[in-house]
């Protein structure tokens, strides 16, 4: 299955491009639902596609620089880089994009979206090609979180303040998105310049990371001192641990907060139940990753077309007249009857598979942790499973599971890696509680790896075999 589409394509003189229907990553998981999800999502977003727009839906018409942040890493994660990269243009064209008045969570969630794509490609030609807007971006957070207001930006240029011709000039005021909320704007400014500087640094640019990162600690404090009471206040719980990654998830803090999240079941605007699940994923909680999956798979949106509305209430005669909608009074009827909301919705999507992905794997401390969200049962399912040429940060992954049954009063199960993913400090077998004393042995034979303090088997970068053994 395939389908041209009319976009801007720097690597097609012909201005083509073609979108199979998944990218390089292939699934073949014990619930076939992920395996179907994560193709129709990649046909989902090519729908998108706009005259090299990338809209938030097919029917949409404008595209909203927050949730294509999601949707470009999207399709970095599932393989798509070139078309990744045409998402991406859309930003080194419009920083401010989507609302009427421009929202301070933009530059940081641009800077996010190109620091990541680099480390899924490590294409160094694209961030150098990148790197004049990193700094322009670096530029424009000191200038909105170190001066006086008022502050002055426009959509289509990333000049700002007496840069703009008067009639150019758009007001950006601090905390606003959605309203005012720093605690979302604020955790993207820090984790936008901590990108910033790692960008820099692969590049040799030392003064710049030096000086971003000195910015990004100074704010940090600042951060801390207001939120770190409560990481999960309002907006600070669809941002703080994922994506922005202010705090390491083993922090005392972080856990407390969200380790003891479990299922979050969809409710009004899709993706921010996901994006709350995603921060306890990463404290622990595995059943805020699988339970939360399977509860978004059994919406009936999802029955054969893999898709989501936005979901959440937009009032009386928003979206109409537009034939990919959804009625949002079949969910409650508190909600304005007529009211409806364009569909797929990209950002909805883009969080479900990205909460998958993770489920599966995702980095951490340059280590990939490997089956922290997936179900129980997975570990005993009698038919092996596997995916193959999921991009990671250090290259691709490939791992396949096959259960052997009990062999000398033992759970026995064989685990396979490969593909050409070196996490610098190795891997993390995150097991359930369910399997007591688990321990493995690998191949090429470093010894014995027994769970650690965390339940975590700890697996060298060059790991190829491991029999995992468990009571």
């Amino acid at each position: 299955m395939a389908r041209w589409f009319n976009v801007a394509d720097p690597y097609d003189p012909h201005n083509r491009f073609m979108l199979p229907a998944s990218g390089t990553a292939r699934l073949d998981l014990p619930d076939g639902r992920w395996n179907e999800f994560v193709r129709a999502a990649a046909g989902h977003f090519g729908m998108m596609l706009n005259e090299g727009a990338p809209d938030l839906a097919p029917v949409n018409l404008n595209v909203f620089n927050r949730d294509l942040s999601y949707m470009t890493i999207l399709l970095d994660t599932i393989g798509h880089p070139r078309m990744a990269e045409t998402f991406l243009r859309w930003y080194l064209r419009y920083p401010f994009s989507g609302r009427v008045e421009p929202e301070a969570d933009n530059p940081g969630q641009i800077l996010w979206t190109l620091a990541d794509h680099w480390r899924f490609t490590r294409d160094e030609a694209v961030l150098r090609e990148v790197y004049p807007t990193v700094r322009k971006l670096a530029a424009l957070i000191r200038y909105l979180r170190t001066t006086p207001e008022p502050h002055y930006v426009s959509d289509d240029t990333f000049e700002y303040c007496d840069a703009l011709p008067v009639e150019r000039r758009k007001q950006i005021r601090p905390g606003a998105c959605d309203g005012f909320h720093p605690e979302y704007t604020e955790a993207f400014d820090i984790a936008g310049l901590r990108h910033a500087a790692t960008l820099a640094e692969q590049l040799g640019e030392t003064q710049d990371a030096e000086a971003w990162r000195a910015l990004a600690d100074e704010l940090f404090v600042a951060y801390d001192r207001q939120f770190g009471k409560d990481l999960g206040r309002e907006y600070g719980s669809y941002a703080v641990l994922w994506p922005c990654r202010l705090y390491t998830f083993d922090d005392p803090v972080a856990v407390r907060r969200f380790g003891g999240i479990g299922r979050m079941d969809s409710t009004t605007w899709r993706y921010f139940p996901l994006a709350t699940a995603h921060q306890a994923l990463y404290t622990g909680s595995r059943a805020a990753g699988y339970q939360t999956i399977l509860s978004h798979l059994a919406e009936e949106q999802m029955q054969g077309w893999y898709v989501f509305d936005e979901g959440g209430p937009s009032g009386v005669g928003v979206w109409p007249w537009l034939r990919t909608t959804w009625s949002c009074a079949m969910k409650k009827e508190s909600w304005a009857p007529l009211s409806a909301i364009a569909m797929p919705d990209g950002w909805g999507i883009a969080e479900l598979w990205l909460l998958m992905r993770d489920s599966l794997l995702f980095e951490d401390c340059e280590r990939l942790v490997l089956l922290a969200g997936i179900d129980p049962a997975w570990f005993t399912s009698a038919a092996p499973w596997e995916w193959s040429d999921l991009p990671t940060w250090y290259g691709t992954l490939s791992l396949r599971w096959r259960y052997r049954g009990v062999v000398a009063g033992k759970h026995m199960a064989d685990l396979y890696l490969s593909g050409t993913a070196q996490p610098p400090h190795g891997f993390v077998l995150a097991l359930p509680p369910e399997l007591h004393n688990a321990c493995a042995q690998t191949r090429p034979p470093s010894g014995a790896h027994l769970l650690d303090a965390h339940g975590r088997i700890e697996l060298p970068a060059n790991t190829a075999w491991a029999l995992v053994e468990w009571e």
